[in-house]
């Protein structure tokens, strides 16, 4: 699998070396302070980069006012990166996800990773969150 080969050279810039898929085949690291990053590797060999960014809250007012505020900040960031917002499959959280082409080569999931946590850096500094 190129993919998991190319994600390794990656990593392996980023000071991650020997990191071993789970059972279920995905991959985790620790960023920032502990948030984990879990990487998907497709049976076609595109990688899916993905993070919890919130727990939705129960109550269906605060539930639609976070869910409004993430989707506005959504489309602001539409135009110009790569990261797409989705629900957990409980739809209990939100969560990010970004995608990296089957051939793109370990430079190209280098630079992908790197865009991917600052895109969770950035929705974790929005207002997204309701601090903002």
């Amino acid at each position: 699998m190129q993919a998991a080969k190319d994600l390794s050279r990656a990593l392996e810039k980023f000071g991650v070396v020997g990191l071993k898929p789970r059972a279920d085949g995905r991959f985790s690291l620790s960023h920032d302070g502990g948030r984990r990053i879990d990487i998907h590797p497709l049976p076609d060999g595109r990688l899916v980069f993905e993070v919890h960014l919130v727990d939705l809250p129960e109550a269906d007012a605060a539930r639609v006012a976070l869910l409004e505020r993430a989707l506005h900040f959504s489309t602001t960031r539409l135009p110009v990166c790569h990261d797409i917002l989705c629900l957990s499959p409980d739809t209990d959280s939100l969560l990010l996800q970004s995608e990296v082409p089957a051939r793109a080569g370990p430079v190209a999931v280098e630079r992908a990773l790197e865009r991917f946590l600052n895109a969770a850096d950035a929705w974790s500094m929005e207002h997204v969150r309701g601090t903002g």
